[in-house]
C-alpha cells in the first residue's frame, strides 16, 4: 500500500509469475475474430415496440451513414475500375452491390 496525504491510499498490485505464464501462454495462441456489435441491428430486431415511422428513420439515418462510410473509403484509396474500394489487398468493398439497397428502401 502506497500511503498518500490528502487523498485515499493507493494498493499497489503486480503480475505473479503464474499471471506472467498465462499472459504468454495467451499471446502463443491463435488470434481470434472479432466480435461486431450492431445497435442498428438491435433495434431492427426489437422494431415491433415501436412506430413504423420510427423504425423507418432508423433504416434511413443507417442508409446514409453506411453511404457517407462508403464514400470515405472510396476517397482515401479506390481501385482503377472506379466501382470497387480496398483498404488493403484482402479489404475490398464492391460499391455497385449497395445500389440496389437503396434504390429498394426508398421508404
Amino acid at each position: 500500500m502506497i500511503v498518500q496525504e490528502g487523498k485515499p491510499n493507493k494498493n499497489e498490485y503486480h503480475i505473479t509469475e503464474e499471471g506472467k505464464l498465462d499472459f504468454l501462454n495467451y499471446l502463443d495462441q491463435k488470434v481470434e475474430d472479432d466480435v461486431l456489435r450492431s445497435d442498428f441491428l438491435m433495434r431492427m430486431y426489437y422494431g415491433e415496440y415501436v412506430t413504423k415511422g420510427r423504425l423507418a428513420d432508423w433504416i434511413k439515418n443507417e442508409i446514409n451513414q453506411k453511404q457517407s462510410k462508403i464514400t470515405a473509403r472510396k476517397k482515401k484509396k479506390t481501385t482503377s475500375a472506379g466501382s470497387r474500394t480496398c483498404l488493403g489487398p484482402k479489404n475490398c468493398l464492391w460499391i455497385s452491390a449497395f445500389q440496389p439497397m437503396r434504390q429498394k428502401s426508398a421508404l
